[in-house]
This record gives C-alpha cells, sequence and structure tokens, in this order.
C-alpha cells in the first residue's frame, strides 16, 4: 500500500502518540507547517484517507478515533472488542 508524504507524516505523528489528543490546529502546523487557526477540511480528509488505508477502524487492535471539535486520537482496543468482531 502507498501513502503520499503527508499521510505518512500524520500516521507517523498518531503512531508515535498512542491515546494521545491531537488537535486539528496542531496537525496543521506540524504536517502542512500552516498556522492551525485555518478553517480547512484537509485535515479532516487526509485522516479519513489514512483511516480506510490503514484499516484504523479498532479491526486489527487500533482505532483512530474522531473526537468532536477537537482532533483525532490513536486508540488501542480491547482484545475482546476486536475477538467480538472477528467473530461477527
Amino acid at each position: 500500500m502507498e501513502l503520499t508524504e503527508r499521510e505518512y507524516r500524520l500516521a507517523t505523528l498518531f503512531f508515535s502518540k498512542v491515546g494521545e489528543l491531537l488537535s486539528r490546529a496542531h496537525l496543521l502546523e506540524l504536517v502542512w507547517g500552516i498556522k492551525g487557526d485555518v478553517s480547512t477540511r484537509t485535515v479532516d480528509t487526509h485522516v479519513s484517507r489514512l483511516r480506510r488505508k490503514l484499516e484504523l477502524d479498532g479491526r486489527h487492535g487500533l482505532r483512530l478515533r474522531s473526537v468532536y471539535q477537537s482532533g483525532y486520537r490513536m486508540e488501542v482496543c480491547s482484545t475482546s472488542a476486536v475477538e467480538q468482531r472477528v467473530a461477527n
């Protein structure tokens, strides 16, 4: 699977900060190098693509979760949640 440079940079950030909330503004500054108070859907679009490409929906033990009006957090799913998904 191929990731764009920005998707790779986002993935690196999320995997290095599992459990931490990363705000959209912070991601814009770190990945795009632009001031975080800009109103844009760029981060959301890239995160959505990254989530789909890397299957970060919990089925493999990790979930990239949207935190309403705040940003995103990479979460480790419990084993039972993963097993339950596999069983269904």
